[in-house]
């Protein structure tokens, strides 16, 4: 195997799929009929599927059996060797046989890393050679296992695992962009055309920047974060991807992180809320600290929710509810969990939560599920339709399998995959009638569910 940076088979594979899909894309284009134009856009369909499994499965086993990067050291005869002077009657003494060596690191673990074009040296600090001191004793501080010495600022197993781990956390948001950008579909230009995207937390686009329609679309394509893209400038008013026409490319999300910079309260994720003299998406707790931090006295308190109800807070049904686990009671008109609930001496029968009519769920790929594992909530349900109800607020997936339901508060599709079992999907953002926009949403995969 020559010494190539990492993505390189990764890239020819990605541009032989690129260059055979636009082989189908430019034979649509100049079909003599209708009909032929339409089989070549059926087939460039199948076949991005196609290379989405293969691209995924190639990434997927890239990442997990990577090269990775081996301590080695090459010793000089006799390191670590001496030799006994004296007599039996006199005292015997050691001198070293190798008193001015050193041990330096074999060319492989002392060159460059396949898969960044740095050494271990360079990227960590450490030095490629052991000890310098010299004497009769060096045999003493001449160790045979100079990778195990982690106390030494010889380069040792941990520079190693350490210059590992950094090409780790770069390669993956390097290269899943572009496998994504096989993985996923749009809605189509009609349906798309005539509407804007409103997120229902009333989060506005996370990116805003002039482009014509292919370009936006590309832009949405490589980002693993954008569930939709919005754009105004239409030909006749409908998405045209051919059109050099420039116009303003928004793209949405519909989700923020802790310690974001926010608006109001219903933008922040559950737990959360935007603070009236730290606009940030804050615990009480981290308010309070940036505060000690800096030696500032912001005001912590808390912008009330408008679109939505915090835990503990007044309710008049579920839907209003902003944690994907509380619930509007029969007996406790607050927003509650179970448990938070069964504490108290009221019917804690939940009210029923609802998705709006006309919402779709998209399904997502093969082993695509959520990157975002940590926020979620799981109920036991009779089919995929009541799993979807459960899907509120500040939900933005569901995951089903049998009679299990899982909703999760920030999933960001995997581009990765792994078979588990589950079948996961993305819910669409809520649009907004606009004869001078098109929202375009994502489809992550050949299938869509729509509440009826």
């Amino acid at each position: 195997m020559s010494k190539l940076h990492a993505y390189a088979t990764l890239m020819q594979q990605l541009q032989f799929a690129q260059a055979h899909l636009t082989a189908y894309q430019a034979a649509a284009q100049f079909a003599p009929t209708e009909d032929l134009a339409q089989q070549e856009v059926e087939a460039l369909t199948l076949n991005r599927y196609m290379y989405a499994n293969l691209l995924a499965a190639s990434l997927s086993n890239w990442l997990d059996y990577a090269i990775k990067p081996e301590c080695v050291y090459d010793y000089p005869d006799d390191w670590g060797e001496y030799r006994s002077l004296g007599s039996e009657t006199r005292r015997r003494f050691h001198h070293s046989k190798c008193p001015d060596c050193k041990a330096y690191l074999s060319e492989t673990s002392g060159g460059a890393y396949i898969y960044t074009g740095e050494n271990v040296s360079n990227l960590t600090g450490c030095l490629s050679y052991d000890y310098e001191e010299g004497g009769d004793d060096a045999f003493q501080q001449q160790s045979k296992d100079v990778c195990t010495q982690t106390d030494i600022a010889e380069c040792s197993n941990e520079d190693f695992t350490t210059q590992y781990n950094a090409w780790f956390a770069k390669a993956q948001p390097a290269m899943l962009p572009w496998v994504r950008a096989f993985q996923i579909d749009f809605q189509d230009e009609g349906n798309a055309s005539g509407q804007e995207c409103a997120c229902e937390n009333g989060i506005t686009a996370y990116s805003v920047t002039e482009a014509n329609a292919s370009s936006c679309q590309i832009s949405c394509r490589a980002d693993v974060n954008c569930r939709a893209f919005q754009f105004n400038a239409l030909v006749d008013g409908v998405l045209n991807y051919s059109s050099s026409e420039i116009g303003t490319c928004s793209l949405f999300s519909c989700t923020l992180e802790a310690w974001s910079g926010c608006a109001t309260s219903d933008q922040c994720p559950m737990s959360t809320s935007c603070r009236i003299g730290d606009p940030r998406c804050l615990t009480q707790a981290d308010c309070e600290w940036a505060n000690g931090q800096d030696g500032t006295a912001r005001d912590c308190t808390a912008i009330p929710r408008s679109l939505s109800t915090d835990d503990g807070a007044s309710c008049e049904s579920s839907d209003e509810c902003v944690g994907l686990a509380s619930f509007c009671r029969v007996g406790d008109k607050r927003c509650v969990t179970d448990d938070q609930c069964d504490a108290t001496t009221t019917d804690c029968t939940k009210m029923s939560k609802t998705t709006p009519a006309g919402t779709t769920f998209s399904q997502m790929s093969g082993g695509q599920n959520c990157v975002d594992l940590n926020v979620y909530a799981r109920f036991e349900v009779a089919d995929f339709a009541e799993c979807m109800n459960y899907c509120g607020f500040s939900c933005n997936a569901v995951a089903f399998q049998g009679s299990s339901c899982v909703v999760y508060e920030a999933c960001v599709p995997t581009v990765v995959w792994k078979q588990t079992g589950w079948k996961y999907f993305m819910k669409w953002l809520p649009t907004k009638a606009a004869e001078d926009q098109a929202c375009a949403q994502v489809y992550y995969g050949m299938n869509g569910t729509t509440v009826s």
